[in-house]
């Protein structure tokens, strides 16, 4: 059953469909139309447009901490199961709003990498990931799982500020003095991996041990997020293990 109400009236809001639409275009410019004109160009620098894109999200990231947890403070309490609510609620309509079009915000950053001709960081992994968790807040939104959402969208915005503080820094500082930092840049990739992790757990506690009624359709967003934990730890274990090993 779908669940219909004044909440998901806006087109954005209204089926996945709008944003299927929206992240076909996305990986129709980054992987053709960009690239095609990128061809015979040289690589665009765009440092000040890095410098306010990475303060954009240092700021988004922190409003959005702050907004999950003064919309839920109980969070915390990830066995607990919550009734797919269908009235309109103006704050949770704000919150997911600001998750929603933050995700398409966050689709940029992919066309900045073909600008730069950093194709390198166009990876399945950056593609898939984008996508999935754009896609993930769509179908949160349409299927009613707002409660139960909030505590991964809480510990994704805290992740996410901390790698746009990495970023950041990155832009700014010489690269001599980044590579003092490698320590932070391996603890990120982990701590999403925890995040992950973490998620799953709510999701096995809600659906065998507090056996809460949701909507089938729960099971993608389970399935994508250990993808997304088996990619990244696959990432991890290629940049990060294997380079130790190879040292030693």
């Amino acid at each position: 059953m779908v669940y219909q109400s004044d909440f998901v009236k806006p087109w954005w809001f209204s089926s996945p469909k709008p944003t299927i639409i929206i992240l076909g275009i996305y990986l129709f410019l980054v992987t053709v139309a960009l690239k095609k004109f990128m061809k015979n160009r040289p690589a665009y620098s765009l440092k000040r447009f890095i410098f306010v894109y990475n303060m954009y999200q240092l700021v988004y990231c922190t409003y959005l901490i702050y907004i999950v947890g003064k919309a839920n403070p109980q969070m915390w309490k990830i066995w607990t199961c919550y009734t797919n609510v269908e009235s309109y609620d103006p704050e949770e309509y704000f919150l997911w709003n600001v998750q929603y079009w933050g995700r398409i915000v966050d689709l940029v950053e992919t066309a900045v990498f073909v600008l730069r001709k950093k194709d390198n960081q166009v990876s399945f992994l950056h593609l898939f990931h984008h996508c999935n968790t754009t896609m993930i807040v769509s179908l949160a939104v349409h299927y009613h799982f707002r409660d139960q959402g909030h505590f991964g969208m809480f510990l994704n915005a805290w992740c996410h500020l901390l790698m746009y503080i990495y970023y950041q820094a990155a832009a700014l500082l010489p690269t001599s003095t980044m590579k003092k930092f490698q320590w932070f840049k391996k603890s990120i990739t982990a701590i999403q991996m925890i995040q992950f992790a973490m998620m799953l757990l709510q999701g096995f506690l809600h659906i065998f041990v507090s056996k809460c009624n949701y909507h089938k359709v729960v099971i993608v967003p389970l399935g994508v997020i250990a993808v997304f934990f088996y990619m990244f730890f696959d990432f991890y274990k290629a940049n990060y293990l294997k380079r130790k090993v190879n040292k030693s």
